[in-house]
Parts: structure tokens; C-alpha cells; sequence
């Protein structure tokens, strides 16, 4: 796997912004072209998993329709993203939703 896309460890306690973190994380790996399950992402609870997974999928969709938003991501990611990279990715997703791995750190 490319160096650039190597594993990583987000820690923080609750309140401190993990979620907004991963679900940047995870729509630029998404738009620079990343599986949906090559990636992987833990946590303590269910409603958390859950959580995480309808982030991602509403931060795409806000990226995909507004210019601003892929401009914040961009920012978020450390590399230009355009609208029309979320646009190209939504559909590819839509169809491989139940690859996108977000997992309880107990699950199977």
C-alpha cells in the first residue's frame, strides 16, 4: 500500500472532535480513490459506529454539492478536493455500502 495512505491512530476523548476528524479522514481517502474496504475504522459502541458511517455518507454528499465544502475538506486533508471527486464517488459507495467498515472493537 502507498505510504501516503498507511495506517492511522485518531485518540481523543468524547467531545473533542473524533468523529468530524474520521469522516474528513475517510472522505479524502475516498475521493484520492481508496476502497471502501481498505478502510477500516473501530470504536467503543454501536450507536458510535453508526454515527461515524452516517457522517461519512453526509459529509460526501455535502462535498459532492457545494464547492465551499470540498474547499473545508481540502483544508481538513492537506490536498485539493473537488466537488466532482465526491460526485464520481457517491455512486461507487451507494453500491458497496456494506463493505465501508465501521466496526465495534469487539465485532467480527
Amino acid at each position: 500500500m502507498n505510504a501516503e495512505f498507511r495506517n492511522q491512530l485518531f485518540r481523543a476523548s468524547a467531545g473533542t472532535g473524533k468523529t468530524y476528524r474520521l469522516s474528513a479522514h475517510f472522505v479524502g481517502l475516498l475521493v484520492r480513490g481508496v476502497a471502501p474496504d481498505r478502510i477500516l475504522a473501530t470504536t467503543f459502541t454501536r450507536k458510535a459506529a453508526g454515527e461515524i458511517l452516517s457522517r461519512v455518507l453526509q459529509r460526501l454528499v455535502q462535498v459532492a454539492e457545494d464547492d465551499r465544502a470540498a474547499a473545508e475538506l481540502a483544508k481538513n486533508v492537506g490536498f485539493p478536493v473537488r466537488s466532482e471527486h465526491a460526485r464520481a464517488v457517491l455512486p461507487g459507495l451507494a453500491r458497496q455500502i456494506h463493505r465501508f467498515q465501521v466496526r465495534t472493537l469487539d465485532s467480527h
